[in-house]
C-alpha cells in the first residue's frame, strides 16, 4: 500500500526506498519467490540516489543467485560493486558485495582474480577458491566447515554448498589432463570420494555434461581420456567474446542513461552559435556607426 501511494504521488525517492525495504524483508525471511515476483512487477526509479541503486542491485543479485539465475546475478552484483562507494568507511559494503560476487563467479565455473581477496574478511572465500582451483574436495570441505560461521553470517553458506559438484568436476578435469586412462578406484582416492562406484557415477555425469572428453570402460573399470583438443575449435572463445560484448554494451547503456540533458524549455531559450555570431556582428557595426557619426557632427560644428 505504501509503495502504491508513492507511485500515485510520483514520489521516486519513496519508491526506491520501499522497494529496497521489501526486498530486504523477503531475503531475510527467505521468501525468494516473492522477491522474484516483486522484481518482475516494479520498475526501479532512474532518478534514485546511488546508495539506493547499490542496495537494489545487491538485493537483486542475491535473489537471482539463490534462484539459479547466475548470469543475471553476476551482472547485478558487478554493477553494484562498481557503483558502491570506496574508502575505509565503505569497506563493509564492498566486502558484502564482493563475497556474493566471488560466490556467483565460482558457481559459474570461473576463478576470481587473486587481487580481489585484499582484505582479511575475504580470506575464507580465498580458501574456497584455492580448493576450487586445485580440485581438492577434501580441502573444500575443510574450508567450508572451518569458516561456516562466517559464511552463515554473510548468507553465502547455502550457495557455497552447491560448489561441491563443481570442485569434483575441476578435479576430474585435472585427472583427465594428466592420465590417458585411470581406474575409478584411483579417481575416488585422489578426489576423496566414497567409493569407486561413486567415482564412476561422477565420471559418467561429467562425460554426459561435456565436462570431460573421455569414454568409460565399465568392464575394466577405467576412465579412458581423449587427447586434448584445440580450444579454438570449440565454442568457448565465441561465448567468452559474447560475454565481453554484452558487458561493454551494458556499460554503454548505463553511461547513456546516466547523462543529463537540459529541459526542452531551456534549450529553446539558448541561442545557436550562428545567431550569436550574427548578433555580435550587428552590435559591432552599430558601435562603429555611432562612433563615426559623433565625429562627423563635431566636424560640422567646427
Amino acid at each position: 500500500m505504501a509503495h502504491r501511494t508513492a507511485c500515485v504521488r510520483h514520489d521516486e525517492v519513496g519508491q526506491a526506498t520501499l522497494i529496497n525495504i521489501l526486498l530486504r524483508s523477503y531475503i531475510a525471511h527467505k521468501e525468494f519467490e516473492a522477491a522474484r515476483a516483486l522484481l518482475s512487477k516494479v520498475n526501479f526509479p532512474e532518478s534514485a540516489s546511488t546508495p539506493q541503486l547499490v542496495r537494489f542491485l545487491y538485493y537483486t543479485g542475491r535473489t537471482k543467485a539463490v534462484l539459479l539465475e547466475y548470469s543475471a546475478a553476476h551482472s547485478a552484483l558487478l554493477q553494484a560493486s562498481r557503483k558502491a562507494p570506496s574508502g575505509p568507511s565503505a569497506g563493509a559494503v564492498q566486502t558484502a558485495i564482493t563475497a556474493f560476487l566471488v560466490t556467483v563467479e565460482l558457481l559459474m565455473g570461473d576463478i576470481p582474480a587473486r587481487h580481489i581477496f585484499s582484505t582479511a574478511a575475504l580470506e575464507p572465500y580465498a580458501a574456497i577458491t584455492r580448493s576450487m582451483r586445485n580440485g581438492s574436495l577434501s580441502g573444500f570441505m575443510v574450508a567450508l566447515n572451518s569458516h561456516a560461521p562466517a559464511f552463515r553470517k554473510a548468507g553465502t553458506l547455502t550457495l557455497l554448498g552447491r560448489l561441491e559438484a563443481n570442485v569434483i568436476r575441476t578435479g576430474l578435469r585435472r585427472v583427465a589432463s594428466a592420465y590417458s586412462a585411470i581406474s575409478f578406484g584411483d579417481i575416488a582416492t585422489r578426489l576423496s570420494l566414497g567409493s569407486a562406484e561413486e567415482a564412476e557415477f561422477m565420471c559418467a555425469k561429467a562425460v554426459r555434461d561435456g565436462v570431460l572428453d573421455a569414454t568409460l570402460d565399465h568392464d575394466a573399470g577405467l576412465l579412458v581420456c581423449q587427447p586434448r583438443r584445440n580450444v579454438y575449435c570449440t565454442r568457448e572463445p565465441h561465448e567468452a567474446f559474447h560475454r565481453r560484448i554484452t558487458f561493454c554494451l551494458d556499460v554503454h547503456n548505463d553511461a547513456v542513461q546516466a547523462m543529463r540533458y537540459p529541459h526542452k524549455a531551456v534549450r529553446t531559450d539558448l541561442e545557436s552559435a550562428e545567431a550569436k555570431i550574427a548578433r555580435e556582428q550587428e552590435e559591432e557595426a552599430l558601435q562603429l556607426f555611432m562612433s563615426g557619426g559623433g565625429e562627423d557632427e563635431e566636424d560640422d560644428e567646427m
